[in-house]
């Protein structure tokens, strides 16, 4: 279904500006300043993109589209959004005695920028090299999981919204943290409804024990498409050999 596939990468994609532009905000607010320079979004991530793009053209023996790179991609995304949020807030709404912690918290935030960066290259560029995996139709949310995800979704975006106050932030005389700090904030709940559809995601992958694929034949150099399914007995994906033909779900 390939709504749902361009649906989930323009959700990453905005993410992605919108965490980008969060975290230069942010770095404005400690250099008190209030000369906006986006280093983070016009530098940083241009060149994470610009070097995984030539990590994965230059080193395909290393680079491998396996399965369990599919499925732990994708399960992740929707746990890193959710680190990425709370570290924002954590670095705007707490003051911490040691200069350390607040040093490793912007690390972790740049390293989670890194993340979501590659995730876009790979998504937009279609560089899946070697094979492409596909989820099939026939996998669905079970009525338990649409309730924790509603339930979720609700529940952090409240806790959201009653930060998006000044009242909230510290060192309120200060003149661009007055100006910028409920700004910065009001990401947080736009990130998260950004992230349903990799929370979504998730789910469908997790309930996913057949997977459908397509590369290049090793032998015959043909195209091949198939499909491999989840053997519990042997904790390993194996292909299915039945030549029957298999609707997917392109996410």
């Amino acid at each position: 279904m390939g709504d749902s596939k361009d649906l989930q990468t323009v959700a990453v994609c905005i993410f992605l500006l919108l965490s980008t532009l969060a975290t230069d905000f942010n770095i404005l607010i400690a250099k008190h300043g209030l000369l906006f320079i986006p280093i983070v979004t016009c530098v940083y991530c241009p060149c994470v993109a610009f070097g995984w793009t030539w990590v994965v053209g230059t080193k395909r023996k290393w680079y491998t589209r396996s399965v369990r790179r599919f499925y732990w991609h994708r399960i992740l995304m929707p746990v890193a959004a959710l680190c990425f949020n709370i570290l924002l807030q954590m670095t705007l709404l707490l003051n911490f005695d040691e200069p350390w912690i607040h040093i490793i918290i912007i690390i972790l935030i740049f390293g989670l920028l890194s993340y979501f960066t590659m995730g876009v290259v790979e998504r937009i560029l279609e560089v899946e090299v070697g094979v492409q995996h596909k989820i099939s139709k026939s996998v669905k949310l079970t009525y338990c999981q649409i309730l924790f995800i509603i339930l979720f979704f609700a529940l952090s975006q409240a806790y959201y919204i009653s930060n998006c106050s000044k009242e909230h932030c510290p060192l309120e005389n200060d003149l661009a943290v007055w100006i910028f700090c409920p700004s910065i904030l009001l990401f947080c709940p736009v990130n998260n409804i950004l992230a349903l559809p990799m929370i979504c995601l998730a789910f469908y992958v997790y309930n996913s024990n057949i997977l459908n694929f397509s590369c290049v034949h090793p032998v015959s150099g043909l195209q091949w498409n198939g499909r491999k399914i989840w053997n519990g007995k042997t904790g390993k994906w194996e292909i299915d050999e039945s030549p029957a033909e298999h609707e997917v779900f392109e996410l």
